[in-house]
């Protein structure tokens, strides 16, 4: 992808829903790029129950500004927050009590489609399911935007785990949407450094170009 600038944005990433149906192709896919975009594999009432229960719980602890709807998601400034403070695990571990949140990554649709993808009937659904809640960029404050990362460091097991990214509503590049440095999954376990944002690590590697 390209390096962000102000006069630049990254390339789409290239559709592999045509390939759902074929693993091989999708393995193969997989192996070249270092990931696949597929659209609607999870159903949709799944994913609105999460974002729903999700949703209540933020609105619940004052995240959204007084008298819109929680559904519109219009950040309150003065609630902003971020992890690890208490405020923002005062939401975070209500969420992850949810089951909803929990039961989208155990979907048969997304299972079986990992299944076959790993080509193996011995598939584990990683316990650490992480939701991604964070407070839009406010000009003169830290920015927790999530730094460029690999999931390995947080999760380890093995490298060769696989991270399945599911938006709950529509997300938009102008709203912070998921961008993936292509091909870097051959370049191995890239060094590492403390910063700010969610995950708090990022890789010292500027990923330019």
């Amino acid at each position: 992808m390209n390096a962000i600038t102000s006069q630049s944005r990254p390339a789409p990433f290239v559709d592999s829903t045509p390939l759902i149906g074929d693993p091989a192709a999708l393995r193969t896919r997989l192996r070249t790029s270092g990931y696949l975009f597929l659209r609607g594999v999870v159903p949709r009432p799944a994913l609105d129950a999460a974002a729903r229960d999700m949703t209540a719980e933020a609105a619940r602890h004052g995240w959204f500004i007084d008298g819109t709807p929680p559904a519109a998601r219009i950040t309150n400034p003065a609630a902003a927050c971020a992890e690890p403070e208490p405020a923002f695990r005062a939401v975070y571990d209500r969420v992850f009590m949810r089951q909803s949140f929990h039961s989208v990554a155990h979907e048969p649709a997304m299972t079986g489609l990992m299944t076959g993808l790993l080509d193996t009937p011995d598939l584990l659904v990683h316990p650490r399911t992480i939701g991604r809640m964070i407070f839009p960029a406010r000009p003169g404050h830290d920015d927790f935007t999530t730094p460029a990362h690999q999931d390995y460091w947080a999760l380890q097991g093995t490298p060769d785990t696989l991270t399945v990214w599911i938006p709950l509503h529509d997300c938009p590049y102008e709203h912070g949407s998921l961008m993936v440095a292509e091909g870097t999954h051959r370049e191995g376990i890239f060094p590492y450094r403390l910063c700010l944002g969610a995950g708090g690590v990022e890789v010292e590697n500027p990923l330019t170009g």
